[in-house]
C-alpha cells in the first residue's frame, strides 16, 4: 500500500493533490523553525507530516534532504523535489560518505532534513550520523516530536504515519547544540521518544 500511495503521489497530479491535502491539516507547534541554518531531525514515520508543515510555511527551499537511493527513496526524492526541496541520495557506505561531504557543502547555504532512524530502521532508534553531521558542520540539531491526532498507519517497518485530511498535527521542537557526539545521539532519541523534555535536553546542552 505504501508503494502504491507513493506512486500515485509521484504522478502528474501530485503537486495539486498533495498541496490541497497539506492545506487541510492543522498544525499546533510550540515555536517556529529557527531562522539560522540547522539540522532538522525527526522519525522516518513522520516524513509526511514534517514535509507538510515545512511546505505550508513556504520554507521548502531552505532545506536539503538526505534520502535513500532505493526505489522507495527515488519516489520520495521526486516528491520532495516537486515540493521545492533539494535532495541528496545515498545507500551504500561509499555513497553515504560522499553524501556526508555533499551535505557539509550544502549546509553553507541550506539547512538539512534527516530521519535518524532511516532508511531501514530499527524504528525510533537514533543512529550516529545526525550527531556526526552536527559536529562536522557546527550546526545545531533541531528535533521534532510529532503527534497526529487522526492518521492512518501503514504496515511498514516504521509504521509510516499519514495524517487524515482536516486532522491536527502537534509538533514539539527542541534545539540542541554543544553536546558531545555520543550524548547528543542519546539525547535526540530520548526526546523523540518522549523520555526527555525540551527543558532537560536544552539544559544538558548548556
Amino acid at each position: 500500500m505504501k508503494y502504491f500511495f507513493l506512486h500515485i503521489l509521484s504522478g502528474r497530479l501530485f503537486p495539486l493533490l498533495l498541496k490541497i491535502w497539506f492545506r487541510t491539516l492543522r498544525f499546533q507547534y510550540d515555536q517556529p523553525l529557527p531562522e539560522n541554518r540547522h539540522i532538522l531531525g525527526f522519525w522516518h514515520q513522520d516524513i509526511f507530516s514534517v514535509l507538510a508543515w515545512v511546505e505550508r510555511g513556504h520554507q521548502s527551499g531552505r532545506y536539503v534532504g538526505l534520502v535513500s537511493a532505493s526505489d522507495d527513496g527515488a519516489m520520495l526524492s521526486r516528491i520532495m523535489r516537486r515540493l521545492k526541496f533539494s535532495v541528496i541520495q545515498a545507500s551504500t557506505p561509499r555513497q553515504k560518505y560522499e553524501a556526508m561531504l555533499a551535505l557539509r557543502k550544502a549546509t553553507l547555504e541550506r539547512s538539512v532534513l534527516i530521519t535518524p532512524d532511516g532508511p531501514r530502521g530499527p524504528a525510533r532508534k537514533v543512529k550516529r550520523g545526525i550527531s556526526i553531521l552536527s559536529r562536522m558542520t557546527g550546526l545545531p540539531v533541531v528535533s521534532l516530536r510529532v503527534q497526529c491526532h487522526s492518521a492512518w498507519r501503514l504496515k511498514s517497518w516504521d509504521r509510516f504515519v499519514i495524517p487524515k485530511p482536516f486532522s491536527v498535527c502537534a509538533i514539539e521542537m527542541c534545539v540542541a547544540e554543544s553536546i558531545e557526539c555520543s550524548d547528543l545521539t542519546q539525547s535526540i532519541e530520548d526526546f523523540l521518544n518522549g523520555r526527555k523534555t525540551r527543558r532537560s535536553m536544552e539544559k544538558s546542552a548548556a
